[in-house]
């Protein structure tokens, strides 16, 4: 009975044997593989230029200039200088303009924009203001 345990106990340490070499010589390939596609991913889109905010009747339309890459941009809102706060107001906008509907008369609005591509959001645009 004791000679079975023994033959088990190779088995498993032989396995176990394998499977450390194992990942000790791919392991730290596929790691390095990993790192360097990371690193092409990980470039951050430029903030959009040219924010500009114009108020209309009942309405204030965005439009900014196109950032190359972008597929698509985030709008940030707040009520006071420097309040868009983290989380954007408007997601998925396609064109480089954007028309917000959803104001309070006598309010200013403050803005910001950020492209967005697969790698996610770049940096905001400069504030742009209007007030109905």
């Amino acid at each position: 009975m004791a000679g079975h345990r023994v033959k088990r106990m190779i088995k498993i340490l032989g396995a176990a044997l394998f499977l450390t070499a194992l990942l000790t010589l791919v392991l730290p390939t596929r790691i390095a593989a990993l790192s360097t596609d990371n690193l092409h991913q990980a470039t951050t889109l430029p903030a959009p230029t040219g924010l500009t905010a114009t108020a209309t009747n009942q309405s204030i339309v965005l439009q900014w200039t196109a950032v190359a890459g972008a597929t698509n941009y985030s709008i940030y809102r707040g009520t006071a200088a420097g309040g868009e706060g983290t989380t954007p107001y408007f997601v998925g906008v396609t064109s480089t303009t954007f028309t917000n509907t959803k104001i309070v008369n006598g309010t200013m609005y403050y803005y910001q924009v950020a492209a967005v591509d697969a790698s996610g959001s770049g940096n905001r645009s400069d504030e742009a203001h209007a007030g109905v």
